[in-house]
């Protein structure tokens, strides 16, 4: 294999590698990595937050033999590095949802907290950073309480993010919201009555719950567009979703949800994704709604990159910011991002004045545009859309 090639060709290997029914693995998925090969494949699994999910699927195909020793090695140290640190988490998520049940703080658990125990086929399989709730505001300053008994710090620049003996948890506000920007906020949030209403409750916690199969599917593609689909295993948690769902599923019933919650554009990304790669093969009612839905050039743009497998052009801070309804609440955003709270962020800086502001407006403005230049870079050269 060319050595400018080998980058590409396991890149598109670990897409169809990640999903447990590959049909080629009978055969030697690996027959074309080379030597220098096994340390990209190694990097990229690990980058792309794949190894535990690939060691389990190459177990149980009994394809581990065919992989280089020291490339096996790794994936199994990762895989079972997942799986202790796991099995740590799934305690702590008993334990800190059973102390905001106590004191009836309603909590949504969300992403990878609500998922890495409950579809994937192993504890080791998926790698887990923290575990995301989100509750009123009203209810911040309990939480804090109840995570400070717990032996729980926060960073003090960040005082949503709290951390002890490397577990994480990150708190969200009203709504799951990185900037906490209110003009940028969805309606999954524990004071969406109907979201509350179908949710499910954790471990018979009536204080603590986690979102059904479509609220799932609607909240983890928003979460990748705010990431800009960095992570491969982002993706199979759409995959795995869909798969968990009950029978019959009803795509009409999810694309209905993602228009009320306000994060149609995000789903529409996702599933344009999953199904061009054959992550997961869409019924050809899902195709038509996405086929219908009318796309702007960067929405086209973006798709077109997803497609390629060329994630880094994407910027998906960009893309939540374009997805705002109106002009007037982009404005408000922008305004809230540029002059940010100093009750949200209270240590962001000891002395703020008007140049701040204004070193902070160039400083975004700059970054937007260095990001808009490369999504659009290659319509110079190409005849691509």
């Amino acid at each position: 294999m060319k050595k400018n090639n080998n980058s590409q060709y396991i890149s598109n290997l670990l897409l169809k590698m990640m999903v447990p029914e590959y049909r080629q693995m009978n055969s030697d998925p690996f027959k074309n990595l080379t030597g220098e090969d096994w340390p990209i494949f190694v990097e990229k699994c690990y980058a792309e937050g794949l190894s535990g999910l690939i060691f389990h699927n190459l177990g149980i195909h009994n394809l581990l033999s065919k992989i280089e020793p020291n490339a096996r090695q790794a994936l199994e140290t990762d895989f079972l590095t997942n799986y202790g640190r796991n099995t740590i988490l799934e305690k702590e998520l008993y334990v800190v949802s059973r102390h905001f049940n106590q004191k009836k703080i309603r909590s949504l658990l969300i992403r990878g907290g609500s998922l890495f125990n409950k579809i994937y086929p192993s504890l080791g399989a998926r790698p887990m950073v923290d575990l995301d709730f989100v509750i009123s505001e009203s209810d911040f300053p309990q939480a804090k309480s109840c995570l400070s008994c717990l032996g729980y710090d926060s960073y003090p620049n960040y005082p949503y993010f709290y951390f002890k003996e490397g577990i994480y948890i990150d708190i969200h506000l009203d709504a799951a919201n990185f900037w906490r920007v209110k003009s940028m906020q969805s309606l999954i949030s524990p004071n969406n009555k109907e979201l509350w209403s179908r949710s499910q409750l954790f471990n018979d916690f009536l204080y603590v719950r986690f979102l059904d199969t479509y609220d799932a599917l609607i909240c983890t593609a928003d979460h990748m567009l705010w990431h800009s689909f960095e992570r491969l295993i982002w993706f199979m948690d759409i995959y795995f979703l869909l798969n968990d769902a009950h029978r019959p599923f009803v795509w009409q019933k999810l694309f209905d949800r993602a228009e009320q919650l306000g994060h149609f554009k995000p789903l529409v990304y996702v599933l344009n994704f999953v199904d061009f790669h054959k992550i997961y093969i869409l019924p050809k009612e899902a195709k038509n709604t996405l086929q219908s839905y009318k796309l702007n050039l960067v929405d086209k743009k973006t798709i077109y990159y997803l497609q390629k497998n060329e994630r880094r052009a994407i910027s998906g801070e960009i893309l939540a910011f374009l997805s705002i309804k109106t002009f007037a609440r982009k404005m408000r955003a922008l305004c809230q991002i540029i002059f940010i709270s100093k009750s949200k962020f209270p240590n962001t800086s000891s002395q703020r004045n008007t140049l701040t502001y204004i070193k902070r407006f160039i400083n975004i403005m700059f970054a937007a545009l260095r990001k808009i230049f490369y999504l659009f870079k290659p319509a110079f050269l190409t005849k691509n859309p």
